[in-house]
């Protein structure tokens, strides 16, 4: 299920940059948007990753 969700991901990442984005209006977003939202997301994943161990570490207290 990832991988789809990954590949949808891409595939709207990657459609402004392709001849379709003439039919729908599409324009490519500056290389900054992108590099905030990989900064963003690996936030995400760390803060979720300490959250998930603080979690199970009180957990297997009880």
């Amino acid at each position: 299920m990832p991988l789809v969700s990954i590949s949808i991901a891409a595939l709207g990442a990657f459609l402004p940059f392709t001849k379709i984005e003439t039919y729908f209006g599409l324009v490519p977003p500056p290389m900054e948007f992108y590099a905030i939202l990989a900064s963003m997301v690996v936030i995400y994943l760390m803060v979720e990753e300490t959250a998930k161990r603080i979690f199970y570490r009180f957990q297997s207290r009880k």
